[in-house]
Order: C-alpha cells, then structure tokens, then sequence
C-alpha cells in the first residue's frame, strides 16, 4: 500500500513533531488508507504507527459506527441511545460503537448521559451531554489493545 501525507489517518508535519502527543484515538479508514506519516516515515498499520512514533499505544483501529456522517452526525450508534439532533432527545440503535467509553481513563466523563459506564467516549461528543450512552449490564463491552509489537488489527 502506498501511503503519502495526505492519505494517512494522521499526518504530522516536521513542524508540529515536537511536543506532539497522541493516545486514545480511532485509527479507522474506510478507503483502506494507512495509519500515519511521520518524519518522513510512512506507517501502513496502526501497531506500526505506535512503534515507530511512540504514540497512541492504547488507540485502537474499528469502525467508529456514526449515525450519518454524509450530514456531519458523528454521533456514535448505541443501543442504550444515542443523541439524535433532529428530535432533541436520544435513540436506540441495533448495534454500539466500540469508541464508546473508549477515551483515556484519566478523562472527565461527568458531562455524559447516564449511563455513561464511568468513562468518556472517543470522539467529538465525549465528555458531552450529547455523548451516546453505554450499554449496561453482561453485554457491555470491554477493549484490550493488541500490544503494539502485534501486526495484527484485531481487538480482544
């Protein structure tokens, strides 16, 4: 896979390299593009974006399922409810996200609808009123990173 600057998820410039920091994010690209540019270095999978930049170590590569992003609703799917903008109020969906209750642990999640599962939500809408809410009870779903020496893409 050829990978260039503007076909990576990330792309980080000479200028920007320093003091950047990255963890916790959703590595995921619907065209099949690469993980990232940096430094020259192209990395064509996720695991080797984090070995090689030493970045985003607990991020993780999976369909965000937003509700419709061709009208820019990148509010992630939940079948506990995800906030719907036209009607004010949340919605049950057929299936969840996995970026929900994804973000850094250290993150304030308050903000978030209950339940919230006690973290914060990948994305935009984390830490938000509007943050889809968590699935409660034995079908709630927990993510273990592959470790990054792992080429693999898939999730725990």
């Amino acid at each position: 896979m050829n990978v260039t600057g503007s076909s990576a998820t990330v792309s980080v410039d000479a200028a920007s390299e320093a003091g950047f920091v990255a963890d916790y994010n959703d590595f995921y690209n619907p065209n099949g593009g690469s993980a990232g540019y940096w430094g020259g270095v192209r990395y064509v999978l996720p695991a080797e974006w984090a070995a090689g930049t030493g970045h985003d170590s607990h991020s993780i590569s999976i369909s965000p399922r937003w509700f419709n992003p061709s009208v820019e609703d990148f509010h992630p799917k939940s079948a506990a409810g995800r906030y719907d903008p036209s009607s004010g109020g949340f919605v049950n969906d057929a299936v969840t996200s996995l970026t929900i209750d994804a973000a850094d642990p250290a993150e304030d999640y308050s903000l978030e609808p209950a339940p919230n599962g006690g973290r914060a939500n990948l994305g935009s809408y984390g830490d938000t009123p509007k943050a889809s809410k968590t699935i409660a009870g034995p079908c709630a779903l927990t993510l273990v990173p592959v470790p990054t020496a792992s080429r693999s893409r898939t999730f725990r």
